[in-house]
């Protein structure tokens, strides 16, 4: 198809965008998790976090052609006996899917991979809502608070699985990579509302949408969005890309995303896992 801000882009070509950019949670931020490993291995994506067990943090990724017999020789390999999900390509990776379920794993988790290309002008945000990048301590504290609906002494836990926005949002440091940018959207002082921006080479792979609930529906979710996606086109970035929720779909179709995959997370039934925060 074509586009006016580059070559002619084809539905399989923003696929394996979105294969590159998706395979591991937002890839820069592996640099300042230590206890993160990530290995590829004949096109299967190993990714494990010691100080999160459970088989939605630590997972092989099939998203192409890989024999199944090969995916979980690898993976067992690589986790060495501890439990850990298979993430594939309801599209592109047939055989591996038959093969989970064949063993009887639960699907944990489903959501559309989707992209953005063309990327327009955003609109402007509400009137009320100040979007700040996270440019300090303070402002990475107010980051934090949003990884869900949990009190702003939890932020500082010590244990990484009370605020996940945290664990994958470590440090002043991160939030100032030049792959990276983490913003914040308050209203009348309070932070309300987040996004962040990882930039994968020219891709803007977009998460940490989040937004209060009482201040839900106001159009901020899609205003910070917004944010992060014009941020990783000043960084260089033609395309962003996503994992919608259930409650982001809507709002990110509105804004242009077109679904590119299915993404289907698959674990173990004496391991159902827990959920993760994008």
């Amino acid at each position: 198809m074509p586009s006016p801000d580059g070559p002619e882009i084809t539905a399989d070509d923003l696929r394996a965008v979105a294969h590159r950019a998706l395979a591991v949670s937002h890839p820069p931020v592996m640099r300042y998790l230590p206890a993160g490993r990530v290995e590829v291995r004949d096109g299967v994506v190993m990714s494990a976090f010691v100080d999160l067990p459970g088989p939605i943090f630590n997972k092989a990724t099939a998203f192409g052609p890989t024999p199944p017999e090969k995916v979980f020789a690898i993976a067992e390999a690589f986790f060495g006996g501890v439990p850990y999900g298979v993430m594939l390509d309801a599209e592109t990776a047939r055989p591996v899917e038959d093969a989970v379920r064949a063993r009887g794993w639960i699907l944990a988790d489903e959501e559309p991979g989707m992209t953005l290309r063309p990327i327009t002008a955003p609109p402007p945000a509400p009137a009320e809502l100040t979007i700040c990048r996270v440019a300090d301590a303070a402002g990475l504290r107010d980051f934090w608070t949003l990884g869900g609906p949990i009190l702003p002494e939890q932020a500082a836990a010590a244990d990484p699985a009370t605020n996940l926005m945290r664990y994958f949002n470590p440090s002043l440091a991160c939030a100032l990579d030049p792959d990276i940018a983490l913003f914040v959207g308050y209203v009348d002082g309070r932070p309300v509302t987040s996004a962040a921006l990882y930039r994968v080479e020219e891709i803007a792979d977009i998460g940490a949408v989040a937004t209060l609930p009482a201040y839900r529906r106001r159009g901020y979710g899609a205003a910070m969005t917004w944010a992060a996606v014009a941020e990783g086109v000043a960084r260089g970035c033609s395309v962003a890309v996503l994992r919608a929720t259930e409650m982001g779909y809507p709002v990110y179709r509105r804004m242009g995303f077109t679904t590119v995959c299915t993404i289907r997370i698959y674990v173990p039934p004496a391991a159902p896992g827990d959920p993760e925060t994008r």
